[in-house]
């Protein structure tokens, strides 16, 4: 039951917003002056009503999804680590917030370069739109050979920033395997010191090292959302 209310209420508020968002934006436009029209592409306008509403409905949905589970599975990871061992947990928790600021940070900088990749391909798209519209005046004036110029301009631009948003994609999940490889390799160095000492048993350990991962992808998540 709480799943199906779950998914219909986000579904619902979802496609209000995004329908909402659309009348607006194309109220909006219609009111513009000729000039406007003339400054944008026909396809870049059509792009706006769809798919930036499009992807601001789906970033919705997964910021609050996502969010969600995030948030519960960090403060009920912590409570567990706390509950297994005090002191580790106070050492693990340690570096989180350094972690997640700088992880926020790589975040923020994907999703700009995200958005960029995005508007070139959008501008690449406008651009096939509008000669292939025009075509008779494109064929009229001899322009065909500017156009395919033009065209193969904006889509090597998209090419270049959507590999350059890759290499960042990869630069961050990069990270975020040295850090869960770090954690668990001082989880199991202090673990070992205590289990020395008698101070933790076998299970307690591989109970913290279960927990501290589920910890530290709550953290990976989160981090790209903010």
């Amino acid at each position: 039951g709480f799943t199906f209310m779950y998914i219909y209420l986000l579904s619902r508020v979802g496609e209000q917003m995004a329908a909402k968002m659309r009348q607006d934006l194309f109220t909006q436009i219609v009111v513009q002056d000729i000039a406007f029209f003339d400054e944008n592409r026909t396809g870049e306008l059509v792009n706006r009503l769809t798919a930036d509403v499009q992807d601001f409905k789906t970033s919705f949905k997964q910021f609050v999804s996502q969010g969600l589970r995030s948030a519960a599975q960090l403060i009920g990871g912590s409570i567990s680590l706390f509950m297994i061992s005090p002191h580790m947990a106070a050492i693990a928790l340690a570096s989180v917030p350094c972690v997640v600021m700088f992880m926020t940070y790589l975040g923020k900088k994907l999703r700009h370069l995200s958005k960029s990749s995005q508007a070139q391909a959008e501008r690449a798209t406008g651009v096939c739109e509008e000669a292939l519209s025009n075509i008779r005046t494109v064929r009229s004036s001899a322009c065909e050979y500017r156009e395919m110029q033009l065209f193969e301009a904006e889509t090597n631009e998209a090419a270049r920033l959507a590999q350059k948003l890759g290499y960042g994609i990869a630069i961050f999940q990069g990270l975020t395997n040295f850090f869960l490889n770090t954690l668990v390799l001082s989880t199991l160095f202090m673990g070992g010191h205590l289990m020395s000492t008698e101070s933790l048993s076998p299970g307690a350990l591989m109970a913290f090292l279960v927990a501290s991962q589920g910890v530290q992808r709550s953290l990976a998540q989160g981090s790209i959302l903010l």
